[in-house]
């Protein structure tokens, strides 16, 4: 992130931050943590950080307006629903503004990829091919598989309070225990790829990553090793990661629908004359 601030276990940080995922450390060796941080460096670099700054928040302001002007036009659970003239007036604007923020997403994405790509090639060079290739492999297998199993077994854990204190360990075991859960999300990655994906298919990278001469010797450490006390940090990503699943239960956007729509039924039951 080029300008961010971020509280953490030691205090509060801010500026350039460079952030690595916890679960890739656990199956990532030293060699392959080095292309990763190399590649997230290299994101730091030329105008990633200028255009992360404004086109983004270019493009979030549009999809905020999108969606007031959507909300406007949906019944939000009122009998009467929305007036001929609020049809008339936020329907055309609409349509175009859509059109126009589907079409921007589209070329945002390919602009993501190319800078994906980039940062590949400077991985590579720094890290070496092989160790670039097989990071990407391990955080497309093993992180993906983490995103998509973590949140339902810390709510089924939860909900039996039976939450371990380390659940990255627990998530280590489950995939020794599932080896064919990774065949499977490397499976599914093959397909389904659109013009709307910001990050190009692994095949593609790997395929595109330039083969160097000399990479010198290999450092297959564990990268968790590297840490100074790797299961006290992974016991407070934990219970923080557990805690902030246990506040999101209710979909934050459809929390803000349900407070606009609150908020305009108040509205107009204040401008109604009573009689």
């Amino acid at each position: 992130m080029p300008n961010a601030a971020l509280v953490t276990f030691d205090g509060k940080v801010k500026g350039r931050l460079l952030i690595l995922g916890c679960p890739d450390l656990s199956f990532l060796t030293a060699d392959e943590l080095r292309a990763c941080i190399a590649h997230e460096m290299a994101h730091l670099t030329g105008p990633d950080g200028l255009y992360t700054n404004f086109v983004r928040r270019a493009m979030s302001g549009l999809s905020g307006a999108l969606e007031h002007m959507s909300a406007g036009l949906s019944d939000d659970g009122d009998e009467e629903g929305p007036s001929l003239a609020a049809w008339l007036f936020l329907y055309p604007p609409l349509l175009v503004l859509g059109w126009y923020l589907s079409a921007l997403c589209a070329l945002d994405a390919s602009i993501q990829r190319a800078r994906e790509s980039r940062a590949d090639m400077i991985a590579a060079s720094v890290a070496g091919r092989r160790a670039c290739a097989s990071a990407l492999r391990t955080v497309h297998r093993e992180g993906n598989l983490f995103d998509i199993v973590a949140v339902p077994q810390i709510l089924d854990a939860l909900e039996a309070r039976s939450l371990p204190a380390n659940y990255y360990a627990t998530f280590r075991k489950f995939v020794q225990v599932h080896p064919e859960a990774l065949d499977e999300v490397e499976q599914a990655s093959r397909t389904g790829y659109t013009v709307f994906d910001t990050h190009p298919a692994v095949t593609t990278r790997l395929a595109a990553l330039p083969v160097w001469k000399d990479e010198g010797p290999q450092d297959d450490r564990p990268a968790r090793d590297l840490l100074r006390d790797p299961d006290q940090i992974e016991r407070l990503l934990t219970a923080a990661y557990s805690r902030f699943i246990r506040e999101s239960g209710r979909d934050p956007d459809e929390e803000r629908r349900r407070q606009r729509r609150t908020k305009r039924r108040e509205k107009r039951r204040r401008a109604t004359p009573r009689r």
